[in-house]
Parts: structure tokens; sequence; C-alpha cells
């Protein structure tokens, strides 16, 4: 699969940082609050990076995933 690739558009220490950074914004914003956190995922390409992103917000919260496709029973986008 790597010879498949043809650029590197972010580095793996890039994407952390990035995240990391995004943990820290969403705890900062839900640490005092009254509300509940919800993770929302889009199946399939989301599950990874959520999993990376919620090991970083040390809060309660709820993981919740969907999956959507815009060709509903037919074979051609809509």
């Amino acid at each position: 699969m790597e010879n498949s690739i043809k650029t590197i558009l972010m580095s793996e220490e890039e994407i952390k940082s990035i995240t990391a950074s995004l943990a820290e914004k969403i705890t900062e914003d839900y640490k005092n609050s009254d509300k509940t956190l919800v993770v929302l995922g889009l199946l399939k390409g989301s599950l990874l990076f959520m999993a990376d992103l919620i090991q970083r917000i040390p809060l309660p919260l709820e993981v919740e995933l969907m999956k959507v496709s815009s060709y509903g029973k037919a074979t051609v986008s809509t």
C-alpha cells in the first residue's frame, strides 16, 4: 500500500499535534459545562481519528457513529 501513495499531505507528527490541540480546545470548551459532550463520527473513515481524539479528552463523553450513503437503495448517486 505504501507504494500506492503519491503525496503525503501531512506527517504523522503534524496529525498528532493537530489532534492534541483540538482535544485541548474541546476540553477547555466543555470542562465547566453542564452539557454532555457527544462525539459523532461518520463511518467508516472517522473511526481511527475519533479514537485518537477521545483518548486525549479527559472528560465524560458519549460516542455516536453514523453510516451515511448518497446512494440509498440505488446503485448511482442521487
